[in-house]
């Protein structure tokens, strides 16, 4: 429980904002002091301070819920990159992941929405459908990216193309998923969305639009090998933080 307290889901607010400033500051010196050569290298920091909490999540989730999400998958990249000494790639990856979290966590503690373990918005009435939907298959897909993984190593013997798509396969799929039901309810005029005015539906099908087009190109990408663990969690964070933001601007017009 103290673990979850200080790791986990439980974690408040203020713990997770000064653990990722603490762990994006590090981050910063290791940048600056990785051509040095120094002793202590300060990136394992980060990785303890932004790395861990996704770790002790993605148990706790099996634990408890006797299920694996997406950040089962991403621990597992995790500790993939420290074992074979990337943890540079290791502590940047972690700490774009944290910021993503804090960002969730904020929104969540003004009821603008909350994000589960699949990195799926948990969203109001109007758009429980597709997470009741979503729910039962994100763990099949997990396993499906497992799958593919072992068999892009198998094919490549390239740990770090298999890193990545561990990293980013599952949850840009899943995000797909969600941004085209969006899609569709904004170009269909959805009863509900009704409210809404023209310039923020435009603002919407234009962002949504751009949001499934940066999670193919991470797919894309990651599958063909032409991009790295740090710039594919990257990429993958903007399209994520359209749909967060999306789903925000929606919930806030519905809510006027």
């Amino acid at each position: 429980m103290m673990i979850q307290n200080i790791f986990g889901k439980q974690a408040s607010f203020e713990r997770r904002l000064l653990f990722t400033v603490l762990g994006a500051v590090l981050a910063m010196v290791d940048v600056f002091t990785e051509p040095f050569g120094l002793a202590l290298d300060v990136a394992w920091i980060t990785v303890l301070f932004c790395g861990l909490p996704i770790v002790f999540q993605s148990l706790a989730s099996m634990y408890e819920q006797l299920e694996i999400g997406s950040n089962f998958l991403t621990s597992v990249a995790l500790i993939a990159l420290v074992a074979i000494g990337d943890y540079h790639d290791a502590a940047y990856i972690a700490l774009i992941f944290q910021i993503s979290i804090l960002v969730e966590q904020y929104l969540s503690q003004n009821r603008i929405l909350t994000v589960n373990d699949n990195w799926l918005p948990t969203l109001n009435d109007q758009w429980h459908e597709i997470q009741v939907h979503l729910e039962p298959w994100a763990p099949i897909m997990v396993v499906c990216s497992i799958f593919v993984a072992i068999g892009s190593y198998a094919v490549t013997q390239n740990l770090v193309h298999t890193i990545t798509l561990l990293l980013v396969l599952c949850p840009s799929v899943l995000a797909i998923i969600v941004a085209l039901y969006q899609l569709t309810h904004l170009v269909v005029n959805a009863p509900h969305l009704l409210s809404l005015s023209n310039g923020s539906k435009q603002i919407l099908l234009f962002t949504t639009i751009g949001a499934i087009c940066i999670y193919a190109w991470t797919i894309i990408w990651a599958i063909m090998g032409y991009i790295d663990p740090v710039g594919a969690v990257l990429l993958f964070g903007m399209g994520h933080m359209l749909t967060l933001g999306n789903v925000a601007m929606m919930q806030h017009s519905l809510a006027q």
